[in-house]
């Protein structure tokens, strides 16, 4: 499901097939910016688009796989790397 990468100062589990990620805490990067976080709500059968269920204003988010967005695994390490612990909350809040 998941490949580590060496790109970032901190270890990274990259995402490569999206429909196991049901449930799961991610971060969204493009070209090696974050852009989003949250927890996988929903995915379609084929792994090409995942619902992000996020807090704040807005609380759901469609994400389309392209070459250009990563979607890593959500550790506590990359978390504080990322400045998202701040903005999405422990990883162990639940759905």
């Amino acid at each position: 499901m998941c490949e580590s990468t060496d790109e970032a100062p901190v270890s990274r589990l990259a995402a490569e097939d999206w429909t196991q990620l049901k449930d799961i805490w991610v971060l969204i990067m493009s070209e090696e910016a974050l852009v989003d976080g949250g927890r996988v709500d929903t995915i379609t059968a084929d792994g090409s688009v995942l619902w992000l269920a996020m807090e704040g204003v807005v609380t759901r988010r469609l994400i389309e796989k392209m070459p250009e967005v990563d979607v890593l695994v959500a550790t506590e390490t990359n978390m504080a790397w990322s400045g998202a612990s701040t903005r999405l909350g422990p990883l162990n809040s639940g759905p």
